[in-house]
């Protein structure tokens, strides 16, 4: 079985879990949109070589994300709200979030290059957290990332100007969600849940990989994928 390492960029995709701990919802949607393109560059390999395994699959769920509607709004009104003129507390839930039949219908538009052109349509999709810190959201597109403690020059300009939480950002909205997260714990972070990942497979010995299976068993059906064979089924 050939492993295509060298074909694969292992960047691609490599801060879902990251943005996912800062609730930075368009970063980790964009990053997993890296990460279908490196899933493509396997399969590729794989048409030219059957001879190959690919397994796509995740250590944990992050954050407990969710789909939980979309808004109601225009992103000139949602812009509007954001600036926090007149608002009083959860002025912006209130007014942007729809869910069921009083979800707007978003549409994103995708340019040539597989992304979309704005993250920020007119009635654009809303995520919701399980798994949060306290946060303050507006439902927009965050300029810039958080501060990053792993970062080497995470305190050297400009990444020291970066918002230094999610309580940190959005604050102008004045909605503020309470998290689940104590502050003595995790701290401004999401944190990781126990929810179930979904185990893709696909090439010689897929079949291994079916139904809910123990996160250690993927290690196991690899190498009897390639160490032991594929078992042939009657």
């Amino acid at each position: 079985m050939n492993v295509a390492k060298d074909k694969i960029d292992k960047r691609r995709g490599a801060s879902i879990d990251k943005q996912a701990h800062a609730m930075d919802t368009e970063r980790w949607i964009l990053d997993t949109l890296e990460f279908d393109r490196a899933v493509a560059t396997a399969r590729a390999f794989l048409a030219t070589d059957p001879d190959t395994l690919i397994v796509v699959c995740a250590d944990h769920e992050c954050a407990g994300v969710n789909i939980i509607g979309a808004s109601r709004v225009t992103n000139a009104k949602l812009t509007e709200l954001s600036q926090g003129i007149g608002n009083t507390n959860n002025a912006i839930r209130e007014a942007v979030v729809g869910v069921y039949e009083n979800a707007g219908f978003p549409v994103y538009t995708m340019a040539d290059d597989g992304y979309p052109t704005t993250t920020d349509p007119d009635n654009k999709m809303l995520i919701g957290y399980a798994g949060n810190a306290d946060r303050y959201e507006n439902w927009l597109t965050n300029p810039l990332p958080l501060q990053d403690s792993q970062q080497p020059f995470g305190k050297v300009a400009p990444l020291n100007t970066y918002p230094a939480g999610p309580i940190n950002r959005d604050t102008n909205g004045m909605f503020l969600v309470t998290g689940q997260v104590p502050s003595a714990g995790a701290g401004s972070s999401a944190v990781h849940t126990a929810s179930d990942i979904p185990v893709y497979a696909e090439g010689r010995g897929a079949s291994l990989f079916r139904g809910t299976i123990d996160n250690t068993d993927v290690f196991f059906s690899v190498m009897q994928a390639v160490l032991g064979g594929v078992p042939v089924t009657k």
